[in-house]
């Protein structure tokens, strides 16, 4: 994580998205590989493999780095409809559940908010309107367990949102199962 930590600073510092910085990394051709020679039994092959940069490699920087990136940019591509490289704060509350982070719509967007701010970035005045880029999306899943510190919350609606599916499910079961019990 500490290198998906360094990459998505690095992409942020050049204005560039993540995306781009791993086409750096992971240079392809047309079909999604370097082409490479080979020589076998004396005839000259050509066949495609993979190869790492010449510029991942001098920074120490390894494909299974790479992997933890690659992972949360699909996420955030299947959230991100119209390929705007922005996601709503409810789009990010819906994207973060795939690495079982689950936090109310309230708090995602207050979450957004601080942490555009923390960044230096400029924060909308409503926070229902905050945006994420890709690049930050990165950099506030690496760093969401700072902005996690009240679990509990106010209305019932807001504390099932922040709660897995699977808690969700149990607690229905435990009202619900007594009440068939009964009649």
């Amino acid at each position: 994580a500490g290198t998906a930590r360094l990459l998505a600073q690095q992409a942020d510092a050049e204005g560039k998205s993540v995306s781009e910085l791993l086409d750096v990394y992971l240079p392809r051709d047309r079909e999604g590989a370097p082409t490479c020679n080979f020589d076998e039994a004396g005839k000259d092959i050509t066949t495609t493999c993979r190869g790492s940069s010449e510029d991942a490699a001098a920074k120490g920087i390894k494909e299974c780095d790479l992997l933890i990136m690659s992972y949360v940019l699909d996420i955030f591509r299947l959230y991100d409809k119209d390929d705007s490289d922005r996601l709503a704060a409810r789009e990010v509350q819906k994207a973060l559940r795939y690495f079982d982070i689950y936090i109310s719509i309230v708090q995602m967007q207050r979450i957004v908010c601080m942490f555009l701010r923390d960044i230096g970035a400029a924060s909308p005045e409503e926070e229902a309107t905050a945006e994420l880029t890709s690049t930050h999306f990165c950099m506030l899943l690496l760093d969401i367990d700072k902005y996690r510190l009240s679990p509990r919350s106010r209305s019932i609606r807001a504390y099932f949102q922040s709660i897995p599916a699977s808690k969700r499910s149990d607690i229905l079961a435990r009202v619900v199962v007594p009440v068939f019990v009964v009649v």
